[in-house]
C-alpha cells in the first residue's frame, strides 16, 4: 500500500477517532471532518487544513478505498465521509501500537495484536511495543516548519507536508536513490505555475 500524505493521514486518523469516541455523530460532514482534523487538543502538530485540503484528501482516500461517502438519507441533508479501513486493510496481520488511551480498546481485537505502553506511568517502549516513531515523525515536521521554513500558508501547508513524508520515507536511502525515487515520481505529471499561483 502507498503511504499517505499527511492531509490524508489526519483525515483517515481522525474519522477513526470520531467513530470510536462520538460514534452518535459518526459519519462525518466535511466541516465537522475539517475541525475534528485541526482541534488543538490531542493533536501534534496542530493543523488549519481547509475543506479544500481536506476534501482532496478524502478524494485520495476514496480512490485507495480506505473512504465512504454515505450519500443523504433518514432527514440528512448533507453527505459525510466514512473510513473502510476494517475492510480493506488486513488487520489479521497488522500489529498496533497505541498508548493506553480506552479510545484504542475496541478498536484493538481486530488486529493480530495490540501491544500499549502507559505514558502516564513513565514508559515509553516495551519489548518492541512504541509510539515513538509516529510521535518522532510529527515533532520532526513540528521543527522543520518552525526552523527551517518559519512561516507557512495554508495555501501551500499540504506541499510542505508531502515534502516532509517524502524525505521522512527515504531517510534510510541514499542520495542518489532518492534523487530517483523523486524522479519516477514526476512520470506523467505535468505541474504549471499557474495552478501554484492561482489556487
Amino acid at each position: 500500500m502507498t503511504r499517505l500524505r499527511a492531509p490524508e493521514g489526519r483525515v483517515v486518523a481522525s474519522l477513526v477517532e470520531k467513530a470510536l469516541t462520538i460514534p452518535q455523530h459518526y459519519p462525518l460532514t466535511l466541516n465537522a471532518l475539517a475541525a475534528a482534523c485541526n482541534q488543538t487538543s490531542s493533536r501534534d502538530p496542530v493543523t488549519s487544513y481547509d475543506e479544500e485540503t481536506v476534501r482532496a484528501a478524502l478524494d485520495s482516500l476514496r480512490e485507495r478505498r480506505m473512504v465512504r461517502a454515505v450519500l443523504p438519507s433518514h432527514g440528512r441533508s448533507t453527505v459525510r465521509y466514512r473510513h473502510v479501513l476494517d475492510e480493506t486493510c488486513i488487520p489479521a496481520e497488522t500489529h498496533l501500537h497505541t498508548d493506553s488511551s480506552n479510545a484504542y480498546t475496541t478498536l484493538g481485537p481486530a488486529f493480530a495484536s495490540h501491544g500499549t505502553v502507559n505514558h502516564k506511568i513513565g514508559e515509553y517502549v516495551r519489548d518492541g511495543i512504541s509510539t515513538n516513531p509516529a510521535e518522532s515523525f510529527f515533532a520532526q515536521f513540528k521543527r522543520s516548519v518552525t526552523g527551517t521554513h518559519h512561516n507557512v500558508s495554508r495555501e501551500h501547508l499540504h506541499r510542505y507536508a508531502s515534502e516532509f513524508e517524502f524525505r521522512w520515507n527515504t531517510s534510510k536511502m541514499t542520495d542518489a536513490e532518492r534523487v530517483q525515487a523523486m524522479v519516477d515520481a514526476t512520470v506523467g505529471k505535468r505541474l504549471t505555475y499557474r495552478p501554484l499561483t492561482d489556487g
